[in-house]
């Protein structure tokens, strides 16, 4: 998140929003609508267990069985940028705000923060399980 800071810092908040959504949202929306049900499709239709088409094995997967598949952490990250984004932009100004006190703190904050992103990255992934 240090990295996100400085590039909010610098690009502000419309930039950092295109460039994230560029960065992370277009490959991961390729691979979520195109390329994952395309794998799946060829593994099935490659071990007899389908015989629909492409497209309407396609939008199957995508209404009955979706799935981020390796992509997962890259939706995370998403979710978790453009959440810094909102918060930055619409949250308390706290960047004058760097007391002795908010320094004693910084380490209990940075904790509780690693701990906040582990549980919504282990959230999103109950959400979107990986097939065994």
């Amino acid at each position: 998140m240090a990295r996100a800071y400085e590039s909010y810092k610098r690009y502000g908040f419309k930039d950092f929003v295109k460039r994230r959504v560029k960065r992370l949202g277009i490959p991961l929306v390729l691979y979520v609508l195109i390329f994952h049900p395309t794998i799946e499709y060829l593994v099935a239709s490659t071990h007899g267990a389908t015989d629909k088409g492409w497209f309407p094995f396609v939008l199957e997967q995508l209404t009955t069985d979706f799935s981020f598949g390796p992509f997962w952490f890259v939706a995370a990250l998403l979710v978790f940028e453009l959440g810094f984004a909102v918060f930055k932009k619409c949250g308390p100004n706290i960047d004058g705000l760097m007391s002795e006190l908010w320094q004693q703190i910084a380490a209990l904050r940075t904790t509780l923060f690693v701990l906040g992103v582990g549980l919504l990255a282990f959230v999103i992934r109950l959400l979107s399980p990986a097939r065994a």
